[in-house]
C-alpha cells in the first residue's frame, strides 16, 4: 500500500463516516426525502377501495346550495342523526367542532332582543338541547381539536389497558382542547380528536395519530373512538415495548389489532379518492325521506359526517398526491383498520440502514481504491439495484416500508469522491511513472514500480548489473549492398527479436544508436 493509498483510504473513510453521522441524526431533510420514497410506492400500488362498511356523509356544495351556508342549525344536524340511526349507522362520527351554542338557535336569536319576556324565552326551541337529545342513547362521537389556550381536556369514554412500559410519553403531547358543549359532551357515547398532523412538518397527511397524551390520559382519535362504539367495546388495550419506555407497537381496539408506530401513529395505506365513499347529506335530509340505495349503504357501515365544500377549508393531502377532504382520511384509517391491510417500518429499520451505509460506503472505498473505480462501479450498480428490489419486495409483500434511498446516495456519493481520488492523485503518480520508463521496461517491472513509487529514489540502488552491448558485424558492408527498405525490415527483425527477450527477462532497454 502506498503512501497516497494510505491517505486516499483514510479520507474515504472520513467520508464514510460522515454520511453515518448524518444517517443517524435523521435530519428533516432525509425524512422527506424517505417520506416521498414511500409515497411513490403508494402511488405505484395504492391501496384498493374495498368497499367495507365505512361511508362518509358529505356535506358538500348540493347540500349547502339546498340547506344554506354551514354552520346549520343543530336541529337540522339531530334531524340527520336520527335518520342515520333509524337506517341502522353501526356509529356516528361528527368531524365537526361543537365548541360554541348554536347562533341559530331560536332562543339565542330571541335572548339578544331587547324587552323580551323571559317566560316566553324559556318556551322557545333551544337547538342545542335538541340535539344533545337526538344523540342520546345512540352510537354517535364527538370530535375535539388541539387548542394553545385553555385548561380544557375532554372525558375519556373509554377504559385503557396497558402491556410493558409506561405508555404515557409516547404520543403527541396534548396540553388543551376545544371544549365541547357540556349536554352534548355527556350524551356522546365517545368523544375522539380530530386532529390529524400534530407536530409535524409536512402537509401531506402520512401517519395518523390514534393517540395523544396530556402525560398522564391518553384520548384516542376520532376514528378509533368510531370503530369501538362500533363494536359496542369499552376498552382500549395499548401494547408498549416491554423493554424500551416511551415505544407502542400495537393498539387492540374490539376484535382488531392496529401496528403502530412508536408514538402510536397509523401508516396511512391511502386508496384513491372516489366517489362511491361519499354520500351527499342532502340525500339523507331529503324531505321525502332517504332513498332506499341511501339506506342500503349506511346500514351496518360506520359513518362520518364531514365536509368536502372548499370553502369550509378542511382539505388534507394525501401520499397519492390527492387534495380529500379530512373527514375522508378518518373513513381511510377505519378502512385500512377494517381491511387489515397495513404498513409499518420496524423499530430496527433505522439500524439497518446507518449499518448499509457504514458497510457499503467501506466497501466502495477500498475496492476503489485498491481494485478498480470500474469494478466498484459495477458492485455499486449491483447493490443498488438489490437494495431497490428488497425494498419494493418488502413493500408490495408485507407492507414493510425501508429506505433505499438514504444508504444509494451516500454510497453513490462516497464512490465518486474514492473514484475522483485515486483518478487525480493516486493514478496521476503512476501515469507519469509510465510516462517517464514505459518505453524502456518490461510490462512486469513496470507495473512493480508504479505500484511501488516509493522505489523510485535519488541515488539509485548499489546493485551487480548485467549489461550487454549488442553490435551488427559488417554492418556497413551489408547496409550497402541492400536498398534503405531492406535495411529497415532486417533491422526491425534482429530487433524485435532481441528486445522480446531482453524484456522477457526484466532488462531494460537503455537505447538504440548507430
Amino acid at each position: 500500500m502506498t503512501r497516497m493509498q494510505k491517505i486516499g483510504v483514510v479520507l474515504g473513510l472520513a467520508l464514510v463516516a460522515s454520511f453515518t453521522l448524518l444517517r443517524a441524526t435523521d435530519p428533516p431533510l432525509l425524512r422527506q426525502i424517505r417520506d416521498i420514497t414511500f409515497d411513490e410506492y403508494q402511488r405505484i400500488t395504492p391501496r384498493k377501495f374495498e368497499n367495507t362498511p365505512v361511508r362518509v356523509i358529505d356535506i358538500d356544495e348540493a347540500s349547502l346550495r339546498e340547506f344554506g351556508q354551514w354552520p346549520w342549525p343543530r336541529d337540522r344536524l339531530a334531524l340527520l342523526v336520527q335518520r342515520l340511526s333509524d337506517m341502522g349507522a353501526a356509529a356516528i362520527a361528527f368531524d365537526v367542532l361543537f365548541a360554541e351554542a348554536d347562533r341559530l338557535s331560536p332562543r339565542s336569536i330571541m335572548r339578544d332582543v331587547a324587552g323580551v319576556d323571559p317566560t316566553l324565552l324559556s318556551r322557545l326551541p333551544d337547538n342545542d338541547q335538541l340535539f344533545a337529545q337526538a344523540i342520546a342513547d345512540k352510537p354517535v362521537v364527538l370530535g375535539f381539536g388541539l387548542s394553545m389556550d385553555g385548561s380544557y381536556k375532554p372525558p375519556v369514554k373509554a377504559g385503557f389497558a396497558f402491556t410493558g412500559e409506561s405508555p404515557f410519553n409516547a404520543p403527541p403531547r396534548m396540553t388543551a382542547a376545544t371544549p365541547v358543549r357540556p349536554q352534548l359532551q355527556i350524551n356522546a357515547t365517545g368523544l375522539g380528536h380530530i386532529s390529524l398532523n400534530p407536530g409535524t412538518y409536512s402537509a401531506t397527511v402520512r401517519r395518523v395519530p390514534l393517540l395523544l397524551s396530556d402525560g398522564e390520559q391518553l384520548y384516542p382519535n376520532l376514528a378509533l373512538e368510531a370503530l369501538r362504539v362500533a363494536q359496542g367495546a369499552s376498552t382500549y388495550i395499548v401494547a408498549a415495548a416491554p423493554d424500551i419506555p416511551d415505544t407502542l407497537t400495537s393498539i387492540k381496539v374490539g376484535d382488531f389489532v392496529v401496528p403502530v408506530t412508536s408514538s402510536g401513529e397509523l401508516w396511512l395505506y391511502t386508496s384513491p379518492d372516489i366517489a362511491d365513499r361519499y354520500i351527499s347529506a342532502g340525500k339523507v335530509l331529503a324531505p321525502d325521506g332517504p332513498a332506499p340505495e341511501v339506506a342500503a349503504a349506511v346500514q351496518g357501515s360506520i359513518v362520518f359526517v364531514g365536509t368536502s365544500s372548499a370553502g369550509l377549508q378542511d382539505i388534507r393531502t394525501t401520499a397519492l398526491g390527492e387534495n380529500v377532504p379530512g373527514v375522508s382520511i378518518h373513513a381511510q384509517t377505519v378502512e385500512q383498520i377494517l381491511s387489515g391491510h397495513f404498513l409499518s417500518r420496524p423499530d430496527w429499520a433505522d439500524g439497518m440502514e446507518i449499518l448499509l451505509i457504514a458497510v457499503l460506503g467501506t466497501c466502495l472505498v477500498i475496492v476503489t481504491t485498491f481494485v478498480s473505480p470500474a469494478v466498484g462501479l459495477a458492485w455499486g450498480l449491483i447493490v443498488t439495484a438489490l437494495a431497490f428490489a428488497s425494498s419494493w419486495f418488502a413493500f408490495s409483500r408485507w407492507g414493510l416500508l425501508f429506505d433505499p434511498l438514504a444508504p444509494i446516495v451516500a454510497a453513490s456519493i462516497i464512490h465518486f469522491a474514492a473514484t475522483s481520488f485515486r483518478i487525480l492523485v493516486i493514478d496521476r503518480e503512476r501515469r507519469e511513472v509510465r510516462k517517464a520508463f514505459g518505453q524502456y521496461l518490461s510490462p512486469s517491472l513496470l507495473h512493480r514500480i508504479e505500484h511501488n513509487p516509493d522505489a523510485l529514489r535519488l541515488g539509485g540502488d548499489d546493485r551487480e548489473l548485467t549489461v550487454m552491448f549488442v553490435d551488427v558485424r559488417g554492418f556497413t558492408t551489408l547496409s550497402e549492398r541492400l536498398q534503405p527498405a531492406e535495411v529497415v525490415r532486417f533491422l526491425n527483425t534482429l530487433l524485435d527479436a532481441l528486445s522480446r527477450h531482453v524484456v522477457a527477462n526484466e532488462g531494460t532497454l537503455d537505447k538504440f544508436i548507430g
